[in-house]
Order: structure tokens, then C-alpha cells, then sequence
């Protein structure tokens, strides 16, 4: 190796962090006392080697083994048999022949290690039993003391029915305690005080023949309390009127009222009820508005005419039995990165594959970002787990024969972006003083990264921003105290939170060598 190669390293800042801070110099002009370093050239020539069996493990619809490694390259870091992992989903590299090009440092400055570029952890679907909040509103008029007393009779038959799916239920009763009153095991049999917490709760109001809805809402703030947001959501309103009395009204006034209250805890819902399909002689009048509520929500509707609840309760705890079953989780946690290794952060992937095909989920960078669907990290520079955004959430669930694979790409130790056995330190501090050059080099600082690598083994290249100022537009970022004449590296304050919450055994490298990567936009 010519003697012109050579690394630095300084043990920065007053505290006991040491930052690895590495010069890289490559060619045969390399580095003097005339000449600036210029940008190295990473991954040397176009080397091939055997193709892999079905394909590289690059980032195209279908996951192959990547080819073994060819032959050694000149200038830098090591070829793989599949190419970088594309985060777009799009080829990475040569997928049929197993071959990668060279890498230039001063454009991107990635290489990808042949052990990690096919890096995958799978994950089969798992299902977790949903617990299920039923709220019923109860017409406590004085034409409705027959159907109360069915009520009371068949609200134990109907919760242990749940129960006997093995599926939790929250029941909240809203209604006249005066008039309604539900015994053990559900209730506590104790009247007017029957809540039995947390399996019932009775939200004592008087819901007349035509505001059940208006009740349901303006009672919200005793009943929220008792929901949980992994739960499924049904509402019932037994009544032999309509939903006549305004604001609500209308089941479109409804929704739109019901989700003001909590967009995420009323994502999805349904509603059912029990009221008169015709003017028969147990109608005060035909329920329309309840009759639209069910059938815009997909839910259950029983005649009160028919005077004959038990057929009604059993179908509705068939519809909320069916409604909450299982879920799809919609988080995986990270696997444990390979002794000696690290994963970058962004060239992670995740793909979806159902009976349906595959798919790559995008990545976004945290649930703020979510309007689109895709995934995010838990913490972009202290990951543990992957999260799905709701929206996509919502889409895994019923689906068949679902699974997500983790697509992990690992950049090459020795490469300008990796400076390979530093020191873990405890990262105590967020700025840290320019290295002096060695004797007759100088620094090139367009060509300076920042990289931080988690306890758990996950390295980000943390973008560079123009000044301080402009910390607040990008999601992390460093800046020099002074661009014209710089004296430190500074990180953002965003970043220096999660970078000194990232414990004992998480480091950070200065490096150069390689084109500066600028910070990411919020």
C-alpha cells in the first residue's frame, strides 16, 4: 500500500468521548503538501463474480441469494456478489450475473458488504386477540320499560358470550340508573351503583326517544376513560323512536361529529341497534337514522317490532366477535446485528408478501409522515423496532398467507464512509473540535460525514445543514461553527437528544474522504 494511504485519528474535546476521525487518501497523486485530497474512489474496478441462484439480494420484487464475491478490487472497499440495496425498490446492482460496479466516492460514496447485501430477517403474520368497548345507549322513555327489562335479561347471556370467544370486553351502558340496572356477573347487581369495573361501567344519563345520539356524544368525556385504542368499537342504541333531536341527527352529522372527538380511537367503528323497521304498534316512529348508521357502518340491525331480543344479542355478539377475532401486529422488532458489523439505517427495506404478491412499503420518517402509509423507525438514530403507519396497518389486516420481510444492507469496513475498529465510547457530548492535519495534508472539508452507530449495532449518516438556523428544517443534523473557517462540528439539538440517549456503548465517527451528505428535509 502506498505510503501515501494514510488514516487520522484524534482524540477529540475535553470529556472521555473519543471520535474516530479518519483521512482517507487513495491514488497515485495521492495526498501532499501541494495538493488537496481529493474524494477517493470506493469498490475499485468492475469485478464479476458467480452469479447467485435466484438473484441478488438486492431490492427487486423477488429475494435471491446474492453471488459470491469476485476478486479483489483496487482502491477500496469490497465487491459483492448482488449490488447496494436499493431503498426505492428498484435493481440494486447486477441481479443475473452476480457482478457490482465500482463505487465512486465523490457521487455516493456506498459500498455494500457481500454478507450483508442478502441480510434478511422474515417475519410470518401474528395474529393477537382484539378486546372489544361496547357502548349502549339506552331509551329510558316511558314506552320502553318492556324492552328495558329484555335488556337486563339478555345483557349477561350476551357478555359471556364474548367472553367465551376469548375476547375482552369494556361494555359501557349509557342510560337512566333509575330505569336500568344490570346484575352480576357483568354488573354488580348493587342499583342504582351497578358499574363493575373494568368490564362494565354505566355512565349514568337520561337518553330520551329522539337525542340518543346527541347523549352518546355530549357523555363522551365520562365514558373515554374506559376505552382502550386497540380495541374494536361498537355502538348500540336500543329505542322504539328516531334520531330526530339536531345536532345530530343524521348519520353523516354522526360520523363526522364522532370522529371530531378522537380521530385515531374512532378510525373505525361500527353501529348497531335495535329499533322499529315499520310503523307497528310498538313504533313511536320508524328508526331511519339509526337504520343508515348500520348499514353505512356494516352493522347489525334488529327489529324492535319482533319483541324477541335473544336472537338480536346473539347476532350481535357474533358481529363483535367476528368484528374484533385477531389483528395482525404491526410492529417487528429489529434483529441483532452480526459481531464485528453494522446495518445503515437507510438502506433498510421492508417488503409485504401475501397470497396477493409483494410489495415494498415505503419508508417515511416518523408517524408525523404518515398520510401516505408506509414505515417508520421507533427512533431514527436509536432504532429497536419498525413500525407500520396506520393507514398501512389497516390494510395487512385480513389478509392471507402475509409475511414481512427486513431487507438489512451493511456498508463496507474500510471503505470512505466506515473507519472500522474504532472505540465504542460513551457519547457524552454534541460538538467536538477540528482534528489538526497531519504535517503537510490539509483537510478537505466538502468531503467530511458525520456517522453514528447505535448500541444496537444500526449506523446513520447524520446529513450536514448550513448553520444552526436551519436545524429546525431537517429531520438531524450537524453544522460547523464557522463554514468559512471551521473550528468544531456541531450537531443540531434534535440529534444531540438522541445521540446522548444512545448509552454507553454507541459511538461516533468523523470521517472524510467521501462527498459531504447533506441533512434530510422534515
Amino acid at each position: 500500500m502506498s505510503a501515501r494511504l494514510r488514516s487520522y485519528r484524534a482524540r477529540l474535546g475535553p470529556s472521555s468521548l473519543i471520535v474516530a476521525m479518519s483521512l482517507l487518501c487513495v491514488g497515485y497523486a495521492g495526498c501532499s503538501a501541494d495538493d488537496p485530497p481529493t474524494p477517493p474512489k470506493t469498490g475499485g474496478t468492475k469485478t464479476t463474480g458467480s452469479a447467485g441462484s435466484d438473484g441478488s439480494g438486492g431490492a427487486g420484487a423477488s429475494v435471491g441469494s446474492g453471488g459470491s464475491a469476485g476478486g479483489p478490487t483496487t482502491g477500496g472497499g469490497p465487491t459483492t456478489g448482488g449490488g447496494p440495496i436499493d431503498p426505492t425498490g428498484g435493481t440494486g446492482g447486477a441481479r443475473d450475473s452476480g457482478a457490482t460496479d465500482s463505487t465512486d466516492a465523490s457521487d455516493s460514496g456506498r459500498s455494500v458488504t457481500p454478507e450483508c447485501a442478502a441480510t434478511r430477517a422474515t417475519s410470518t403474520d401474528v395474529t393477537t386477540v382484539v378486546p372489544a368497548d361496547i357502548i349502549f345507549a339506552i331509551d329510558s322513555s316511558g314506552s320502553m320499560d318492556e324492552e328495558i327489562l329484555f335488556v337486563q335479561t339478555y345483557m349477561n347471556a350476551f357478555s359471556q358470550q364474548i367472553v367465551a370467544a376469548g375476547i375482552d370486553p369494556h361494555v359501557i351502558l349509557i342510560g337512566d340508573p333509575r330505569a336500568i340496572c344490570i346484575g352480576a356477573p357483568l354488573g354488580s347487581g348493587t342499583c342504582p351503583n351497578d358499574s363493575k369495573l373494568p368490564g362494565y361501567a354505566h355512565i349514568p344519563a337520561e337518553v330520551g326517544s329522539n337525542d340518543a345520539l346527541n347523549v352518546i356524544l355530549e357523555t363522551y368525556p365520562q365514558w373515554r376513560q374506559h376505552l382502550r385504542p386497540d380495541a374494536s368499537k361498537s355502538f348500540v342504541v336500543i329505542t322504539d323512536d328516531d334520531a330526530t333531536d339536531g345536532p345530530n341527527n343524521s348519520a353523516a352529522v354522526f360520523r363526522t361529529n364522532l370522529a371530531a372527538l378522537d380521530p385515531m380511537m374512532f378510525a373505525k367503528w361500527t353501529f348497531n341497534g335495535v329499533y322499529c323497521f315499520t310503523e307497528c304498534p310498538d313504533a313511536a316512529a320508524i328508526g331511519t337514522v339509526y337504520r343508515d348508521l348500520v348499514a353505512s357502518t356494516m352493522g347489525v340491525g334488529g327489529d324492535l317490532c319482533l319483541q324477541n331480543f335473544q336472537p338480536v344479542f346473539n347476532a350481535l355478539a357474533t358481529k363483535i366477535i367476528t368484528t374484533s377475532g385477531t389483528k395482525i401486529t404491526c410492529d417487528w422488532a429489529l434483529p441483532a446485528v452480526p459481531a464485528g458489523k453494522s446495518f445503515a439505517a437507510d438502506l433498510v427495506e421492508v417488503r409485504r408478501s401475501t397470497d396477493g404478491g409483494v410489495n415494498v412499503l415505503t419508508k417515511v420518517n416518523s408517524a408525523a409522515d404518515c398520510a401516505q402509509g408506509g414505515w417508520y423507525f421507533d427512533s431514527n438514530l436509536n432504532p429497536t423496532k419498525i413500525l407500520a403507519c396506520p393507514s398501512t396497518c389497516m390494510q395487512l389486516q385480513g389478509q392471507t398467507g402475509g409475511q414481512i420481510d427486513v431487507i438489512y444492507g451493511c456498508e463496507a469496513v474500510g471503505s470512505c464512509v466506515a473507519t472500522g475498529s474504532s472505540t465504542a465510547t460513551n457519547v457524552g457530548a454534541c460538538d467536538w473540535a477540528m482534528p489538526t492535519a497531519p504535517p503537510g495534508q490539509m483537510l478537505d472539508f466538502t468531503t467530511v460525514n458525520v456517522r453514528y452507530t447505535s448500541a444496537s449495532g444500526f449506523a446513520t449518516n447524520v446529513g450536514n445543514v448550513p448553520s444552526a438556523a436551519a436545524c429546525a428544517m431537517f429531520t438531524h443534523g450537524w453544522y460547523y461553527d464557522d463554514p468559512m473557517n471551521p473550528k468544531k462540528i456541531v450537531t443540531c439539538p434534535e440529534s444531540c437528544r438522541e445521540i446522548q440517549a444512545g448509552g454507553a456503548t454507541a459511538k461516533v465517527d468523523v470521517l472524510f474522504g467521501c462527498k459531504t451528505k447533506p441533512a434530510t428535509p422534515k
